[in-house]
Formats: C-alpha cells, structure tokens, sequence
C-alpha cells in the first residue's frame, strides 16, 4: 500500500527537535528532515480515572469500545464490547420483573475521537434487548435501565440533532441522561463509579441584574451500575505533548500547535500536521482527515516550492450515529459541522526534491502517506473512511520516510 520511493521505519518517535530540523527514536535513531508531517494520533488515557486500569476492560462488567492498541494492531474494542452486550442480555433475561439492570455509559470532558461513539454504543446496547435484535429472544427492554452521564450538558453541541436524541431517549422508556458528571473514580468491586458534578449555586442577589449571581461548583456524585462502558480520557502521544511542537497553554496544552486553517505549524513553517493529534476547534475523525488531507497536501507543496499557503481547512467533521442495528439516523450521517473559510484555487506547477518525514502510527492518521509530483502523475488510493493515499513514483525527491 505504500508507495515507491517510501522507507518505512517502524520505530516509535521519542524526541522531536524542530530546532535542528530532526526526530529521535526510541531505539536513538536520529532522522533529520526537510520537511516535517506529525500524524501520530492519540492515546488512550484509562488510568486518569481512578482505580481503573486498561486490563480491567472486558471484566467486570466493564467495556469500551475503544480499548484497541493501534501500536500492535489489535483491534479489540468492537469484539469485546460485542461480547459485553451478550452478557448483558443473558444477565436481563434472567432478571426479577420490576428490577432492571443498570447499564452506565460515561464520557468524559476530554477531546474525543469519533464524537458520537459513547451516543451510538448506547443506542446500539439497547437495541439487544429487543425481540428482533442479532441475539433473538423476546423483547425484555423492561429489564434494563440506561443512564448516560457526560461532563457536557448536551450531547453533540447542535440543538435540532441533541433535541432528536433527547427525543428518542425520553420516548424510550428506560434511558435517562446525567449532563454534568464527569467520571472521576471507580470501584470495581462494588460497582460503583464517582463523578465530578460540575453545576453553579446562588449566591447573593444582584440589583443591577435583577438576578442572583452564580458561581461554579464541583459536588461530588456516586452511581451504583451493573455494567457500565467507559469512553477514555484522551490526549496527545508524550513525544508531541512534552515537545516545543505543542501548544504549551489553555485548553488545547499538549496538542500540536498547528493553524487551523493551513494545518501549519504556528511557530516551524516547514512541520505540518494531520488527523487527531491537530490542536484545533472541530471534531477528530475520518470525515476530518478526508478533508484535512488535500489542504495538508497543496499546502506542503507550496512550502516546498518557497510559497505562501493556496487552501485551507474549512473545519468539516462528520459523526454517523447507529441507533438500531442497520440503521443510523437520519441517512447514516447525524451530524456534519462545516466551518467555511477562505477557498483558494490551487494550480501547481510540480516542484524539486525536498526530503520529507512523515510520522505516523497505526491509526486513521495513518491515511495520509506520501507524496506527490504532479497532478497529472499523482496516482490515489481508496481505503477505510474513504480516505486518499497520493504518492507518485516518478518524484525527484531524495527520500521519503514514513515513521510507524
């Protein structure tokens, strides 16, 4: 799949030094470069929650659909969240009429890849319950309870979309949400998960404003479950986080410091960035890299031909939300943000040889994987997310490297 004229390292990024131009590896490889495209995605932070290890996923009663390691290539999340919904329905088909299972899903405040995941992995675990569901067996939607608990109070952001989802949550008849809480602790052994409540009180009344003021407050908040699904806190890989690359304050501290525009780096003109790892308002997905890919593209070549920026990013993610097996809601797509800016009209004229180092691991990041000449020549790729993967073996470039 990788085009020609492409090495392939497969050695993880340790030590990135924009200074002079060069990245360490973990086995002390030193690569410098010319150019510089960071693609390494990002990590899973289980262990941020109290008393939860990554191990304790798929025990328990504990799932997460996320609990894949793109690193290795295991792909277990789907499997064992699968294999979760089974041992559910087994556990309600045996349940006492008039006392349901407590099924708790949690996200928490963190950037998320894939918005919309916890939401779908929700809907999708009730419609087991259901005669007509890939499990078979009468309908027993009676005995389970949802609760769905995020720091957030809304779901997506987007209020005809939140107010379809709060619609079928209420006509449900066993769904309820817990906007506010933040999942902060769990005991495992006696099923018990601790929150962070996040609300504002009163405090004194302000004639001006006609109105009590208000203050944020944090409470403390605990739910028994049955079995609950974890959506991880999520933050950047530690070579980009603990490196000059990241923002290094505010809320996006610890992501790559890009424009969101051009997908430049603020401060090296010659490092650019792509995928879930980017610093930028808007969600982190496929639909985002599908995107992302052609402004990184014409935007690369354009520095390597000593010019200004031709496109940008106008900001598009997209969210398919499942709410019934073969099913999503409404035409597959639930949500699509568009964020329009400036489009420029891009006609290049091919370019010199330039060595480019693209780091990247095993991930939707991973898309984007070369390298182009000509429009005429470029040569592209399908693959999963409907992505495009450019590369042209008829480069003057002295070397290409990708870094898994």
């Amino acid at each position: 799949m990788l085009p020609d004229g492409v090495e392939w390292i497969r050695e993880e990024v340790r030590l990135f030094d924009p200074e002079r131009n060069r990245v360490v590896t973990a086995k002390r490889k030193t690569i410098d470069y010319d150019f510089l495209v960071v693609a390494t995605g990002l990590r899973y932070d289980y262990e941020r929650i109290d008393g939860l290890k990554r191990e304790m996923i798929g025990s328990k009663g504990i799932a997460s659909v996320y609990l894949n390691d793109t690193l290795k290539g295991e792909e277990i999340g789907g499997k064992s969240t699968w294999e979760w919904f089974r041992q559910i329905r087994m556990a309600a088909e045996k349940r006492a009429s008039g006392k349901p299972l407590k099924i708790l899903f949690t996200q928490l405040s963190s950037p998320v890849k894939g918005q919309g995941t916890g939401e779908k992995t929700l809907f999708l675990c009730n419609d087991m319950f259901r005669g007509s569901s890939p499990f078979g067996g009468e309908d027993i939607r009676r005995n389970v309870k949802f609760v769905f608990a995020k720091k957030e109070k809304e779901f997506l952001g987007i209020d005809s979309y939140d107010r379809a989802l709060e619609e079928r949550i209420d006509d449900s008849g066993n769904m309820e949400k817990a906007f506010g809480d933040d999942l902060v602790e769990i005991d495992s052994d006696r099923q018990t998960a601790v929150f962070d409540y996040h609300d504002f009180e009163k405090t004194e009344w302000n004639e001006k404003r006609e109105a009590f003021d208000v203050v944020p407050v944090i409470k403390k908040a605990m739910m028994k479950y049955d079995f609950i699904h974890i959506t991880p806190p999520m933050k950047s890989v530690h070579a980009v986080a603990n490196s000059p690359l990241a923002w290094q304050t505010g809320e996006r501290k610890g992501w790559l410091a890009v424009d969101p525009s051009i997908l430049r780096h603020v401060e090296y003109p010659n490092v650019f960035g792509i995928g879930d790892v980017l610093g930028i308002p808007g969600g982190k997905s496929a639909g985002s890299i599908y995107r992302e890919g052609p402004v990184l593209e014409k935007n690369l070549v354009a520095a390597m031909e000593g010019k200004e920026p031709v496109t940008e990013f106008d900001g598009y993610t997209s969210c398919p939300l499942h709410i019934k097996c073969g099913e999503t809601m409404p035409n597959s797509i639930i949500t699509v943000w568009r964020l329009r800016y400036l489009s420029i009209p891009y006609k290049p004229d091919g370019y010199g040889g330039f060595r480019i180092f693209i780091c990247s691991k095993r991930s939707t990041s991973i898309s984007f994987c070369g390298e182009s000449c000509r429009p005429e020549t470029k040569r592209g790729l399908e693959f999963e997310g409907r992505w495009k993967i450019v590369g042209n073996h008829e480069t003057s470039f002295a070397r290409s490297v990708l870094l898994h």
